[in-house]
């Protein structure tokens, strides 16, 4: 039972340390169309995203950022725009004029 308990305890430890990370996103964008930034995230993150394309078309982004989370980095580049962002189930997800 003890090590039931142990290799559980280790199993949930690993598991977590593995989900939280977060990897450090590096870019620097002046001028650049909303869309193409999300792409940019999208590819580098591995994660869907999921927006309506008139939200995105006719904004330009400067934004720089260094070694920040994803989210820190999304809370910039949509900082200047009615745009949110919630991950879920392995997917970011943008809402428009809403938090959710």
């Amino acid at each position: 039972m003890k090590t039931c308990k142990l290799i559980t305890c280790v199993f949930l430890f690993h598991a977590s340390f593995l989900f939280g990370q977060d990897k450090g996103y590096n870019a620097s964008f002046q001028r650049t169309p909303l869309g193409d930034i999300l792409d940019s995230l999208e590819n580098q993150s591995n994660l869907d995203f999921y927006y309506s394309e008139n939200w995105v078309d006719s904004v330009l982004i400067d934004v720089t950022y260094n070694s920040d989370s994803l989210d820190d980095v999304l809370d910039q580049v949509l900082s200047a725009t009615n745009l949110f962002h919630t991950k879920y189930d392995g997917r970011i997800i943008l809402t428009n004029k809403i938090a959710i």
